[in-house]
């Protein structure tokens, strides 16, 4: 049985220059030569490649796309490419990616560290986001998936952390065309310090690294990899494994900056391995008052400003059930999550130290039952698991996200379908239906 696929390394953006990797499945080919034909968007004639397949690798190197143009948030470009097989078998797969470079940079504006796209500081506004719905489970349609980006844009945000696993392979694709940043990372929540250092251990967390680059790679929305979620990164043990799994990222040439949500914070012994620090904490809520989330915040964030990194606050929040307004302002009430909410976001936007914020969470999702769980559900949500606005959480930040993009909320994009045509290579791409802005 004989395929390929591949993915498109960019080496360098402003230059459209790519690499193409192409994995070719077939052990007969592990050390022949094959020849490729390659096409960018659509081109009938393309170029044809012989190259060496070395362990079932064969690269392509230094191709320029023709015509090519940057993809950014504000202008999502995408191109596509068709790769056939054309000599020892026969195969051909078409890719959709973008060009775009992510860096870590200094604001030439303010002085503070930023994650960059295309060397712009990016301020990065939105929430950390479960696969979940009760109606559909884990897997949701289409259509959910682009209710809640349009909920996202109407929210004025630009950025959700994809939590605690790869998501639907859908909304990245979804994210691509309308310029919504992506932070993703991989299965292993809340491991102890034995289980870190297991070498065992360490060894499947780098394979399931490699799955969720293999299915990513070529999403341009992604621009964040992530390991490890409030891991035991306080223990120097622990670090041989969070250094491995950084230096893979950075093997595998994701284009990308590598990160981690720790709950660990200014006590984590392993923060030189990660290209943005991102803490998780919960002032207002886990402990102290409203009043004490400006001060939490800014010193974390002056704390990493010391290691020259940018800094994301990668989860706070408050929970309220869905509909309990109290004037008292109590535990539990939209009112008092509103509180907790605007201070979060009123520091956010209005401090440069800080590169964004992903709070927790996106919607309501279920979890175990328990005294700290009403209703078994994790009610942090700005919407309920239905995806109804909790009202005055959801103004709230609607207004401190659409104070820092002024156009976001106003510029709400409707994606609808199209029926795919003959020879159509962008639904050929995706293997489905096609989206169009």
């Amino acid at each position: 049985m004989f395929g390929i696929h591949f993915s498109v390394v960019i080496r360098k953006a402003k230059e459209g220059m790519v690499d193409l990797r192409i994995r070719v499945h077939g052990s007969e080919l592990t050390s022949a030569k094959e020849t490729f034909a390659v096409a960018f968007d659509g081109d009938t004639q393309g170029q044809v490649y012989s190259e060496v397949v070395m362990n079932g690798i064969a690269v392509i190197t230094e191709v320029t796309v023709p015509n090519h143009k940057l993809w950014s948030p504000q202008m999502p470009q995408l191109h596509l490419v068709q790769i056939s097989a054309i000599s020892g078998f026969n195969d051909s797969v078409v890719v959709r990616f973008g060009i775009r470079e992510v860096s870590s940079c200094k604001d030439s504006k303010t002085g503070s560290m930023a994650v960059c796209v295309n060397e712009q500081p990016i301020k990065l506004l939105g929430f950390s986001k479960h696969d979940m719905h009760p109606a559909f489970g884990i897997s949701l349609p289409d259509q959910q998936l682009i209710q809640d980006i349009q909920l996202l844009k109407q929210l004025g945000g630009n950025y959700y952390r994809l939590v605690h696993y790869p998501h639907n392979p859908h909304l990245l694709d979804m994210c691509d065309k309308l310029g919504i940043l992506l932070w993703q990372e991989t299965l292993g929540w809340g491991l102890s310090e034995s289980m870190i250092a297991n070498p065992t251990i360490r060894t499947q967390l780098l394979h399931d690294l490699g799955e969720m680059v293999n299915n990513t790679f070529n999403h341009p929305s992604v621009i964040i990899w992530a390991f490890l979620n409030e891991g035991a990164s306080d223990h120097t043990d622990s670090c041989e494994t969070y250094k491995a799994l950084s230096n893979r990222y950075k093997e595998l040439n994701v284009n990308g900056l590598v990160s981690w949500a720790s709950n660990r914070k200014t006590n984590d012994k392993c923060l030189e391995a990660a290209e943005v620090v991102s803490f998780n904490s919960y002032p207002g809520w886990y402990g102290g008052s409203v009043n004490d989330i400006p001060s939490t915040i800014l010193g974390e964030a002056e704390f990493v400003a010391q290691l020259g990194k940018p800094f994301i606050k990668s989860e706070i929040g408050a929970g309220a059930i869905p509909g309990w307004q109290d004037p008292m302002n109590g535990f539990w009430t939209e009112n008092y999550q509103s509180l907790v909410l605007g201070a979060v976001t009123k520091t956010v936007v209005s401090n440069s130290t800080i590169t964004g914020v992903s709070l927790w969470q996106f919607c309501d999702t279920r979890t175990k039952p328990g005294i700290e769980r009403p209703r078994a559900f994790n009610n942090k949500g700005i919407l309920d698991e239905h995806r109804r606005p909790k009202q005055t959480s959801f103004l709230i930040v609607q207004m401190a996200y659409t104070s820092f993009n002024h156009t976001a909320a106003s510029s709400v994009t409707q994606l609808t379908y199209r029926t795919p045509q003959n020879n159509d290579l962008e639904a050929e791409s995706r293997k489905t239906l096609v989206w169009t802005v």
